[in-house]
């Protein structure tokens, strides 16, 4: 299957993608190296979304009433990326690194980083179209400038991008602590060296500004949650599907946000983040078309939609 870099990614009956915009030439590319991030598979469940008003770190910045805890349900069983999404992965379907040529890019194995909600949208477009499956988005325009908008959630068979719900069901992998290794913070702590209650170190399964080296750090460095997901704990702050709605405690049965608004969902926190900023539980939310130095994200599909 052959692609024209330059060709816009079009919405006209069975969509056209992997049209990506070339940022030197207009060669045709050939996505034959394009493969789908590993995942993992997880189980529908039941848990406890946001965090108790006593959890330290919940107010240090962004003043956080919107993680008021509620119990959500996800009814169906889904697949989610092991690891967030590299810029060797990236390249390999979409034809560019999403990095202008005056960028200095980082090595294959970082986390594709400077990536707008439109972009990540688009390249679950393409592992969709390349694996036979309904895209769950319809997308316009190309690389950089592409716009894209979603079709189905749940019940779309294909490649997308976790929901806000999700994703911090996989997060959490079963805790309701501040952090997946079962950890808090410790009241009196340093926002860049913070110890945990579990007698561990934030250090230990998170990239922030306590271990910052000028930026993301290779996937998987850190140890994994308990259900194997690597960096959901700072490295880049990932993009999930739903659009920012502060109160979400009503939402409680395969939530997937408001049907439209001004800013996507952002969750994990980053590696210049402060440790409360890596929590399971908090939020931050940007317009979609914004391409900040930390923004990234990972995949997920619905097993049996």
């Amino acid at each position: 299957m052959t692609y024209p870099k330059n060709l816009p990614i079009l919405a006209i009956g069975s969509l056209l993608s992997g049209c990506t915009k070339a940022q030197d030439t207009g060669e045709l590319f050939v996505p034959t190296d394009c493969e789908a991030p590993e995942t993992v598979e997880l189980q529908a469940g039941t848990f406890l979304m946001g965090s108790p008003e006593d959890e330290i770190g919940r107010y240090d910045s962004f003043d956080s009433p919107e993680e008021q805890q509620h119990e959500v349900t996800l009814t169906h069983d889904f697949a989610i990326g092991k690891y967030e999404v590299t810029f060797a992965q990236f390249e390999a379907c979409m034809g560019y690194t999403g990095q202008s040529l005056t960028a200095v890019i980082p090595p294959d194995d970082h986390p594709a980083a400077r990536m707008s909600w439109h972009e990540a949208a688009s390249f679950t477009v393409v592992l969709s179209e390349l694996a036979g499956l309904q895209s769950c988005y319809v997308c316009f325009g190309t690389g950089m400038d592409v716009r894209c908008e979603e079709r189905v959630v749940y019940a779309c068979e294909g490649y997308r991008l976790p929901t806000e719900a999700e994703w911090e069901y996989a997060a959490r992998a079963g805790t309701t602590t501040a952090f997946s290794n079962g950890g808090n913070i410790v009241n009196g702590y340093d926002l860049c060296h913070t110890r945990l209650t579990n007698e561990t170190w934030l250090d230990e399964i998170a990239i922030y500004c306590g271990n910052y080296n000028g930026g993301p750090a290779p996937g998987g460095t850190r140890q994994a949650n308990p259900w194997g997901l690597f960096d959901v704990h700072g490295n880049v702050e990932e993009w999930v599907n739903d659009w920012y709605k502060e109160d979400i405690t009503s939402l409680r049965n395969d939530p997937v946000g408001p049907t439209s608004g001004l800013e996507r969902v952002i969750r994990g926190g980053c590696s210049g983040c402060f440790s409360s900023q890596t929590r399971s539980a908090y939020r931050m939310a940007y317009p979609a078309d914004l391409r900040g130095r930390q923004q990234g994200f990972r995949i997920a599909r619905t097993s049996n939609p």
